[in-house]
């Protein structure tokens, strides 16, 4: 980033100022003193502007500093004339060194500090454009380092604690709301089977094998088929038993109780992916909804709940008490939805990751393209009609040795010219 954003830069010094202590939660933000017209000179006194500059600086290095903010700024608060001036001269060489240390680390808030001076004149003023340039680099600074710090799960923001909250509340009331329905739909359940049982004690043609035996010798021979059914080679190990036990509850013979089925759930617990808080209006905004959906009872929830999936089966509404199972899709509802928030949370991860190898492959393509223009030749060393230079000498090389020999040669045919024109002219 080499320069600001222009949307930053149009906004107000002030506005930009007091959005930043808005962020930061500065505990005095909500006040009256603290406007648009913040280090206003004409409407608002020195004395005021040095002791809210005093306040803001030392909450600020406290915030980037911690316990170390002593060392830094030893004297704070400010009483007597000299105190203060001590305070200035500390503040200001803080901000020299940390304007140095941004601008050549090369960091983000080092753009904001490019064109600021930490004078200590500017401190006694505390008015101005360069004044207000110089406050607004130290908050962007804290609030960037602040972001940094939000990003650990040890010390989270509060809107990430607030939508981790609120995700944990809404998790456990499905919970909960899951656990009624199965018992309401067994509820339905029993009363089908008591009808059933009436019926058929009254008008039954043929009596049942098992009409005769007491409740305890029922519930052993259910024991002893189990047993006998586990004891066989195809059920015996532990996934198998686990799905025999999960078909009976779909039969009716069985209820699972809430978080037996953690193996697609701790996939989808917010706790266990990085929570994106959404802004400060949109919470406002979900929040009434969301506190009216949590403070609704349980078992009316369930019953919606219920209704909703009994609607939905057509073939069910018409022909309620047909059979004497409960309904499959009651009791695979909260397997369902973990599954959904399980894809959801995958697909929540998996976006980033496609956004970033989309990056990277535009990139890489740059670069295979620089490449290729590389070592590609240009158009004007191409032979276009098929010449070739030969640099090949023709003619034989004079060598050092003979070339005395040549040069002495020559003379002599010159020395024999000039005599033969001299001859001619004299005849």
């Amino acid at each position: 980033m080499n320069e600001l954003p222009k949307n930053v830069t149009e906004l107000p010094l002030p506005l930009l100022l007091l959005i930043h202590l808005q962020i930061l939660q500065y505990p005095a933000v909500n006040d009256d003193q603290f406007d648009i017209d913040l280090f206003d000179s004409h409407k608002r006194g020195l004395r005021a502007r040095l002791k809210l500059m005093e306040d803001l600086g030392y909450w600020l290095v406290q915030k980037l500093e911690g316990r170390n903010v002593k060392k830094v700024l030893p004297i704070y608060p400010c009483i007597k004339p000299s105190e203060i001036i001590a305070f200035r001269t500390s503040f200001s060489r803080y901000l020299e060194s940390l304007r140095q240390v941004s601008i050549k680390d090369n960091s983000i808030s080092g753009v904001w500090w490019r064109d600021v001076q930490a004078r200590k004149s500017l401190l006694e003023e505390c008015s101005g454009e360069r004044f207000l340039r110089l406050m607004v680099a130290l908050s962007t600074h804290v609030l960037y380092k602040s972001q940094a710090r939000s990003a650990n799960i040890d010390d989270p923001s509060p809107a990430l604690l607030y939508a981790s909250r609120i995700l944990d509340v809404q998790l456990a009331q499905r919970g909960w709301v899951d656990r009624a329905v199965r018992l309401l739909e067994r509820e339905t359940h029993l009363a089908a089977q008591r009808v059933q049982l009436t019926e058929s004690s009254t008008v039954q043609k043929k009596p049942s094998k098992y009409a005769s035996l007491s409740t305890t010798r029922l519930t052993a021979l259910r024991d002893a088929k189990l047993e006998d059914t586990l004891n066989k080679e195809e059920w015996s190990s532990a996934d198998a038993r686990k799905a025999l036990e999960f078909l009976r509850t779909l039969r009716g013979l069985g209820v699972v109780e809430s978080g037996t089925r953690g193996d697609v759930a701790v996939m989808s617990r917010p706790h266990n992916r990085h929570l994106r808080p959404q802004l400060l209006p949109i919470t406002a905004a979900h929040y009434p909804s969301h506190l009216r959906r949590l403070e609704k009872p349980v078992l009316d929830l369930a019953r919606t709940k219920l209704s909703e999936l009994t609607r939905k089966d057509a073939t069910n509404v018409a022909k309620p008490l047909k059979t004497s199972l409960p309904r499959a899709d009651v009791i695979m509802q909260e397997c369902l939805e973990t599954e959904n928030r399980a894809h959801n949370a995958l697909q929540e991860a998996l976006n980033p990751l496609k956004r970033e190898k989309m990056i990277l492959e535009q990139r890489s393509d740059k670069i295979r393209a620089r490449r290729f223009r590389v070592h590609e030749k240009p158009s004007f060393w191409t032979n276009e009609y098929g010449l070739r230079l030969d640099f090949n000498v023709k003619h034989p090389v004079v060598t050092d040795a003979n070339l005395s020999l040549v040069i002495r040669n020559e003379a002599r045919e010159a020395r024999e010219r000039i005599s033969r024109a001299v001859r001619v002219q004299d005849k």
